[in-house]
C-alpha cells in the first residue's frame, strides 16, 4: 500500500462530505480504489466571493504509485500514519499527588482536570460558585427581564464557566494531543464528531448545555462530588505548602445577592484528624494573618448541624450539610484554581497570602453590531445559501496610533446576541453568545484594544472595574449599556435614536469619548476606518455597545511550567483562563487534561 496526502481538496458547496468522488475525479482514479480515507481537516473557502466551496485535507492508501503531476500536483504528497500520542509523553505520571484533590471552579479547566483525575483513579471534590447550568440558565433569563443582578448566578458564574453563555468556539490557534482529547471527550459526551476535524468548529450555548449535563453525569458516576454555590474564601498555607481552604455557602434568596444561612458540602470531617498535629493548635475562628500563620477554628457542633437531601434540577437527590454558618475550613493538600478571568476576589486573596502573582497584558474595547446580511453578503458574496455555509464571520485587525497600538476583532458571533456580563454590582461588561444554528438577524463582535502589562499588580484590573462602573453609571445604573453608531462615534457625537440590538437590558444613547478611555478610542477609531474598506457598510450600518472588558484576565497566577504548581506554593496548581494560561474553552479544557497526565498517586501522601 501506498499512503498519501491531499491537501485543499476542493468540493461543491452542495456536495458536502463527499470528498471521495471529489479526490476519485482529481485522481482521476475509481472511488474504490482508493483505500481508509480519512479527513483530517476541513474547512469553507471563501476566498472567491459567491463562489465559497469547501476544502479538505485527506489522508488515504492506494495499491499503486501515483505521480503528483498537472493540477493536482500541488495538492497530493506522499505521506505515513505514524501519529503521536500521549502514551509516550515522557511528563505522563511525572507530578506527585496525594489521592484526594480539591478542584476549585466548574468551568472548563476545572470540569476537565475533575474528569481525567477521576480516570486515573483519584478522588475528586468538585466546588462552584454558581448553580448547575440549568437553574443557571433560568437566572441569566431572569436578568435579562428584571435586571436585577445575581453575584454568584450569572453570564460568568456557574457550571460551564463564561464559555457556557458565549459563541461557543471549539477552534484553537495551535493543535494539540490535549486539545485534540478534549474534541474527543466531546464527541463521547454527545457533540457532532465534525468538531474534531473542521477547521473553526462551533458549539453554541444550547448545545453546550446538553454537554455539561452529561459530563456531570459522568463525573458524579465515576465517584466525583460537585459542590454547586460553594466559594472559596481563604487558603491556608504552611511552610509555604497549601493546607487548608475556606469554604463558603452562596445560595441566594430571591433577592438577588444576600447569603443566606443554607447548605454546606457533603463532606464531614473530624477535627482530631483534619489539621497537622500540635500541642498547641486548637479550632477557633480566626483568619490567616500572613502566608505562613496558623489558624484554627472550632467545627459545628453536632447540636448545630443536621443532613439533609436537595435536588438539583437535573433531578439528582444530593446529600447536603446543613450548618449554623455559611463559612467552613476544610483539610486540603491538594487543590486544583481552576477559576475564571473574571475571579477577582481570588486575584486578591491569593495576593494576601503571599501566592506569587503577575501583571500581564490584556486588552479592552467594545462590541459592534451589524445586520447579519451585511456580513455575509460582503464575506461570502452575493447569491450564497447560507443554510449551506452558516452565518459568515469577520478576523478583523489592524495597527494604529503609528504602529504603536492595534485593533482587532475578537471573539466574533455570528447570528448571536449582545448580553450584559458584570462579575460584580455596581459594573457593567458586555460580551456577545450564540445559539448553535447562528441564525439571528445579528452579527456581533468585540473590537478590543491591546493594553499592556502595568507596573502595579493590580493596576490593569483596577483599569477594567473604572471603566466598567463608569458604564454602569452612565447607563442609568440598571444595566442598560452605553451605545453609540461608529458614524456618531467618528464624528464625536451623541446620537439622536439608536437602531435596533439585541441587548436585552436596553440602550442609552451615549458619546463613548465622554467617558471611555481616549486611548481606546483613539485606536478604536482608526480600526474602524480599516475596517469599512475590508468590510464596506461597516461603519454605515455598525452600532457600539460599551463596554468589552472581559478578553482575559489583567493578572497570571505564576506557575511552574512543567508540574503547572504554584511556583512559591507547593500543592496548589493554577489552570485557565483565570490562571492567565489559555484563552477559550478548549485550550482552557486542555490545561485540565495536561495537569491530569502529568498526575500520579504519592503512596507518601
Amino acid at each position: 500500500m501506498f499512503t498519501y496526502r491531499y491537501r485543499e481538496l476542493s468540493v461543491a458547496l452542495s456536495k458536502k462530505g463527499e470528498y471521495r468522488a471529489a479526490l476519485a475525479r482529481e485522481l482521476r482514479l475509481h472511488p474504490e480504489e482508493i483505500f481508509n480515507l480519512q479527513v483530517e481537516r476541513f474547512s469553507l473557502d471563501s476566498r472567491r466571493k459567491g463562489d465559497p466551496k469547501w476544502s479538505y485535507n485527506v489522508i488515504f492508501d492506494l495499491k499503486r504509485e501515483v505521480r503528483a503531476t498537472g493540477n493536482h500536483a500541488k495538492g497530493l504528497v506522499a505521506a505515513t500514519r505514524d501519529k503521536e500520542s500521549l502514551e509516550g509523553d515522557p511528563q505522563k505520571n511525572s507530578v506527585a499527588m496525594p489521592g484526594h484533590i480539591d478542584v476549585i471552579g466548574a468551568g472548563p479547566s476545572g470540569l476537565w482536570a475533575a474528569l481525567h483525575l477521576l480516570r486515573k483513579g483519584f478522588a475528586v471534590d468538585l466546588y462552584e460558585q454558581g448553580k448547575c447550568v440549568e437553574e443557571r440558565f433560568r437566572d441569566i433569563r431572569r436578568f435579562f427581564v428584571d435586571c436585577k443582578f445575581n453575584a454568584y448566578s450569572n453570564v460568568l458564574f456557574g457550571e460551564g464557566g463564561a464559555g457556557a453563555f458565549s459563541d461557543g468556539k471549539l477552534n484553537t490557534r495551535t493543535r494539540n494531543l490535549f486539545t485534540e482529547q478534549v474534541l474527543h471527550d466531546m464527541v463521547e459526551f454527545g457533540v457532532d464528531e465534525s468538531v474534531v476535524t473542521f477547521a473553526k468548529p462551533h458549539i453554541g450555548t444550547d448545545r453546550l448545555v446538553l454537554l455539561l449535563r452529561k459530563m456531570r453525569a459522568e463525573i458524579e458516576r465515576l465517584g466525583g462530588k460537585i459542590h454547586f454555590s460553594t466559594a472559596l474564601e481563604d487558603i491556608e498555607i504552611r511552610q509555604g505548602k497549601i493546607t487548608a481552604i475556606k469554604l463558603r455557602n452562596v445560595i441566594l434568596e430571591r433577592g438577588y445577592g444576600r447569603p443566606i444561612e443554607s447548605m454546606a458540602p457533603i463532606t464531614r470531617v473530624n477535627p482530631s484528624e483534619s489539621r497537622q498535629s500540635s500541642a498547641t493548635s486548637s479550632w477557633s475562628e480566626s483568619r490567616p494573618t500572613s502566608a505562613t500563620s496558623s489558624w484554627n477554628e472550632p467545627r459545628q457542633s453536632s447540636a448545630t448541624s443536621s443532613w439533609n437531601e436537595t435536588k438539583c434540577s437535573d433531578g439528582i437527590q444530593r446529600s447536603v450539610y446543613t450548618a449554623s454558618s455559611n463559612s467552613y475550613w476544610k483539610p486540603c493538600e491538594a487543590l486544583v484554581l481552576a477559576v475564571g478571568h473574571s475571579a477577582r476576589s481570588i486575584y486578591e486573596m491569593l495576593h494576601t497570602r503571599g501566592v506569587a502573582l503577575e501583571s500581564k497584558s490584556f486588552a479592552m474595547g467594545v462590541r459592534v453590531e451589524h445586520p447579519q446580511a451585511l456580513i455575509n453578503i460582503r464575506q461570502l458574496g452575493l447569491n450564497v445559501d447560507t443554510k449551506l455555509t452558516g452565518s459568515a464571520e469577520y478576523f478583523l485587525a489592524t495597527p494604529t496610533l503609528n504602529k504603536t497600538s492595534s485593533a482587532y476583532s475578537f471573539c466574533m458571533c455570528p447570528g448571536g446576541v449582545l448580553v450584559p456580563c458584570a462579575s460584580e454590582p455596581g459594573t457593567l461588561a458586555t460580551n456577545g453568545m450564540s445559539y448553535s444554528r447562528r441564525n439571528g438577524p445579528f452579527a456581533n463582535g468585540a473590537i478590543a484594544v491591546p493594553i499592556a502589562a502595568s507596573d502595579n499588580l493590580f493596576g490593569g484590573l483596577e483599569f477594567q472595574r473604572k471603566i466598567e462602573s463608569d458604564a454602569y453609571a452612565v447607563g442609568g445604573k440598571n444595566y442598560a449599556a452605553p451605545a453609540q453608531s461608529i458614524k456618531a462615534f467618528l464624528a464625536h457625537r451623541e446620537d439622536k435614536s439608536l437602531p435596533k440590538s439585541t441587548y436585552p437590558c436596553g440602550l442609552v444613547q451615549s458619546n463613548l469619548w465622554d467617558w471611555l478611555d481616549k486611548t481606546i478610542c483613539k485606536s478604536l477609531a482608526e480600526g474602524f476606518q480599516n475596517f469599512d474598506k475590508k468590510i464596506p457598510g461597516f461603519i454605515e450600518d455598525g452600532l457600539i455597545v460599551a463596554p468589552e472588558t472581559r478578553t482575559s484576565s489583567p493578572l497570571r497566577m505564576s506557575r511552574n511550567s512543567e508540574t503547572l504548581e504554584s511556583v512559591n506554593t507547593k500543592g496548589l496548581f493554577v489552570l485557565g483562563e483565570g490562571a492567565g494560561y489559555s484563552g477559550g474553552i478548549v485550550t482552557s479544557a486542555a490545561d485540565g487534561v495536561r495537569l491530569a497526565h502529568y498526575a500520579k498517586k504519592d503512596k507518601l501522601a
